[in-house]
């Protein structure tokens, strides 16, 4: 934010051409609109600052002469105009020492003192397991394996703002006037006052997949609240290429890296294996054609990987075989040339 341009919206001496660049600006990220509201805020409770803003030296002069130490006698020697041309230096000293001011008081509410200070940011990474956090406002996350998450050690300002890297479960305690606010990576947010939803980053792709247990949503492009969709309860929705999109079919297994259970009711095997090989960490290879338009249903709870293909096995009359590249997937009576 350009400061003469600051200083202008907050004495309401924009141009149209400038409105329209404070518009664009505000719409660019949303952290713009609150630090916006904040110097308001500040800007408001300076009365010092206001009293001076309300001089007008070139309209009033005889109302400011003493102020900026010009007599009587020499107003009377000079037009006001070239009276005006010699106040010039001393205003330019008088609005020196109000930039000053203004700064001592940013200073003071951004290095700890006031309600308005700068809030030290915890960043915490779950690169070994999963984590649980607890923010400062009580809001419960959860954090997938290879996630983090940066949080403020207070909520201040107008929102519960927090920065997502990789997957996470959160249950955001309500606040109806304090909105709570979720980046994900460089690409997408979410802001709700009071959930459930998970969110799920595929940073290759750029890619975010949002599914929400409870509540509402609303779900934008990073910086583009305008398109926010909203999200309901047990509804689907997807970032991609710019764009968010509400789904149709919900994804079973969503949490299945948290309550370690997978469930399929009637899901095509190739999808069937990709979420075991996200689940477990393994790559599958389905050999045979013929597999991809076989389904399977079944709940799988704390299971090892050779329990639930032993499962799988049994039920569909496949086969799995380890090798160096992974798991490959085969019907039984498909003959396997051993040459």
């Amino acid at each position: 934010m350009d400061d003469e341009l600051l200083i202008k919206y907050l004495t309401g001496d924009l141009t149209p051409e400038e409105s329209e660049t404070m518009r664009l600006f505000l719409e660019a990220e949303p952290a713009n609109k609150e630090y916006l509201e904040q110097m308001e805020q500040i800007w408001k409770s300076s009365g010092s600052i206001r009293e001076f803003q309300s001089i007008d030296a070139a309209r009033d002069w005889n109302s400011v002469h003493d102020r900026v130490g010009f007599s009587k006698e020499v107003q009377k020697h000079h037009p006001a105009r070239q009276v005006w041309r010699m106040a010039y230096p001393v205003v330019r000293l008088a609005a020196f020492f109000l930039l000053a001011f203004a700064s001592a008081f940013l200073i003071y509410y951004y290095t700890g003192n006031g309600r308005f200070s700068k809030m030290d940011w915890i960043s915490l990474e779950a690169s070994g397991q999963q984590k649980e956090v607890t923010l400062p406002d009580g809001s419960l996350v959860s954090l997938n394996t290879g996630s983090s998450l940066t949080y403020p050690t207070v909520f201040k300002g107008l929102k519960r703002r927090v920065k997502l890297e990789g997957e996470a479960f959160f249950e955001v305690s309500s606040n109806e006037k304090k909105a709570f606010l979720v980046v994900v990576g460089n690409e997408a947010s979410t802001e709700v006052l009071g959930t459930s939803f998970h969110l799920k980053e595929d940073s290759a792709k750029r890619r975010v997949i949002l599914n929400v247990l409870s509540g509402k949503v609303a779900f934008f492009p990073k910086g583009k609240k305008n398109e926010a969709l909203i999200i309901g309860e047990h509804e689907h929705a997807e970032y991609h290429d710019g764009h968010v999109q509400q789904q149709v079919s919900l994804d079973l297994n969503f949490l299945s890296w948290k309550t370690r259970t997978l469930k399929f009711d009637k899901a095509p095997l190739p999808q069937v294996f990709e979420q075991l090989g996200n689940f477990y960490r393994r790559e599958f290879h389905v050999v045979d054609a013929e597999l991809e338009t076989m389904a399977l249903t079944g709940t799988y709870k704390n299971q090892n990987i050779d329990e639930v293909l032993e499962e799988i096995s049994l039920v569909l009359d496949i086969s799995f075989e380890e090798t160096d590249g992974g798991i490959q997937v085969r019907a039984f009576d498909v003959q396997v040339n051993e040459e």
